[in-house]
């Protein structure tokens, strides 16, 4: 009928976060040189409107922007496939 599972974590499971701990260190060391590295003025125009932030906040927002369109698309890829 309902068997109960144990459920407690595997050595599989602690060693896969292990090395997403350490591929998030890694990321966050390379964006800190990366911010370090950055922080020159860049002028930007974008529809009429200018503006003067670092070189890495533009960089990040554009990121960000791009990311965000990319889930948007595979959502609606996604999507697509489930009703055709």
């Amino acid at each position: 009928m309902n068997e109960i599972r144990d459920e407690s974590p595997t050595d599989e499971d602690e060693g896969g976060v292990k090395v997403r701990l350490i591929a998030l260190g890694v990321v966050a060391v390379i964006l800190g040189i990366f911010i370090i590295q950055n922080t020159s003025s860049q002028e930007i125009e974008f529809l009429g409107f200018s503006s003067s932030p670092p070189l890495w906040v533009s960089l990040t927002l554009a990121a960000i922007g791009g990311a965000i369109v990319g889930q948007l698309a595979l959502w609606a890829y996604r999507r697509s496939r489930r009703q055709g």
